[in-house]
């Protein structure tokens, strides 16, 4: 069974604090469905928007709640912030930091030996966070493989949204390339990808883990293809260049009955008409049972 993590939302108070008792509600019906293992702080938890010590508080509360795998993000352009983020982490149960690329000052960073500085430094391992839309920064398949050579480099989420870079690199046998794109999630397992950390899994996980073991079995290949195309509108709705981003998240969760609080300012509310096409788009998915 491949791995699905879902990268959890973070619910905020109406004065935009972080909601913890929310987080914990949420992880209880979350734990309940099939998930291998969730992500705190990335995109989809508004990790940009958090401090240190609110992030921190949502790994403690999460790896406190669930013994599930947990995956900490860590959100630094320095060398030295990122460790610092990573000290932050000591005494937490997480079995490895996500590591989102480096992307304000662009070209001038070398990703190469931030990656592998990070991972040298770590006790525990590490993994590759590619999010282009968002930090504007596409790895080249030769970063790539040259930070993958260092050992304690256990894997990639790649929110690329294509699948060029899992076939142009030789990846170790024990790298695993997890897919960030929902709707590659058939074409993605007949490539090799070794999971999913997929948005799409907090609102409906039960499709999203369906699809990826429709997708493992040739038997089953007609019924991976149906399932993927009738997910896409879905996740087009969701997604942040072409739909919604974090506030259709955000309430696509609250229609499936999970508190999600606000969105912290100055990301915009969902528009006029919005919750009524997620409840359509979400009222055509197909039932599981």
């Amino acid at each position: 069974m491949l791995p699905l993590y879902a990268p959890l939302i973070t619910p905020f108070t109406d004065q935009e604090n972080v909601d913890l008792d929310m987080m914990s509600r949420n992880l209880e019906k979350y734990e309940a469905l099939p998930l291998t293992g969730y992500l705190v702080n990335g995109s989809s938890g508004e990790a940009d928007m958090l401090s240190q010590s609110e992030r921190v508080a949502l790994v403690e509360r999460v790896s406190k709640l669930s013994r599930r795998p947990v995956l900490a993000g860590i959100v630094a352009s320095s060398v030295v912030e990122a460790k610092r983020q990573i000290d932050s982490h000591e005494d937490l149960r997480i079995e490895s930091f996500l590591i989102r690329t480096p992307g304000y000052y662009g070209g001038q960073f070398d990703q190469v030996d931030f990656f592998h500085q990070l991972a040298d430094y770590s006790r525990r391992p590490i993994m590759i966070y590619q999010v282009p839309q968002y930090t504007g920064i596409k790895l080249t398949g030769d970063q790539l493989s040259r930070i993958a050579e260092h050992p304690n480099v256990v894997g990639i989420k790649d929110s690329l949204g294509d699948l060029s870079l899992l076939n142009e690199v030789s990846w170790p046998a024990r790298f695993h390339y997890f897919l960030g794109a929902s709707a590659l999630i058939q074409p993605g397992v007949a490539a090799g990808v070794a999971g999913g950390i997929l948005a799409l899994a907090n609102v409906v996980p039960e499709h999203c883990r369906k699809l990826l073991d429709f997708s493992v079995r040739p038997d089953k290949a007609e019924q991976a293809r149906k399932l993927q195309q009738q997910l896409i509108p879905l996740n087009r709705a969701l997604g942040g260049s072409r739909g919604f981003g974090l506030a259709g998240l955000k309430e696509a969760c609250r229609l499936m009955g999970f508190e999600v609080g606000r969105l912290r300012s100055p990301l915009k509310p969902i528009p006029s008409g919005g919750t009524e096409q997620l409840q359509a788009l979400l009222e055509r998915l197909p039932n599981l049972q």
